[in-house]
């Protein structure tokens, strides 16, 4: 199970990720950052609590958090370590619990995704309220 990365830091990735749909691959909706898209990533089957995950991938914004910034969200390498987490995404919201990622309405991530201007260097903040409070 991937873990989320707490406070105030880390850089959104400049990917996004397109999955395979029958319907053919979703066109880039206007992103600022590098789109990528590929066909070799898709989430068949349901998540925690039965809800189906189809479609929850269509658009992903990748954190860059434990990962090497500039590449794809589907790349696994964690330079901190495994056990320090990663692969933590915004994505279309399905429905249900995730394993860190944040879950956005699909409308809301195609205006994220237009929104980011990678020449003001947006960043993620995470955590609990009374943390980020401080």
């Amino acid at each position: 199970m991937e873990r989320p990365p707490h406070g105030r830091g880390p850089a959104l990735a400049a990917r996004r990720l397109h999955p395979h749909r029958r319907r053919g691959l979703l066109r880039d909706p206007g992103a600022r950052l590098p789109y990528h898209r590929s066909t070799g990533f898709v989430s068949p089957g349901t998540g925690f609590t039965g809800e189906p995950l189809a479609g929850s991938f269509d658009h992903v914004l990748a954190i860059d958090y434990n990962r090497r910034p500039g590449t794809s969200p589907l790349d696994r390498t964690r330079p901190l370590g495994a056990g320090r987490g990663g692969g933590i995404w915004f994505h279309v919201d399905h429905g249900g619990p995730t394993h860190g990622c944040i879950g956005i309405a699909q409308a809301h991530m195609k205006e994220l995704l237009r929104a980011l201007d990678p020449g003001r260097h947006p960043v993620v903040v995470m955590g609990y309220a009374h943390w980020l409070a401080l």
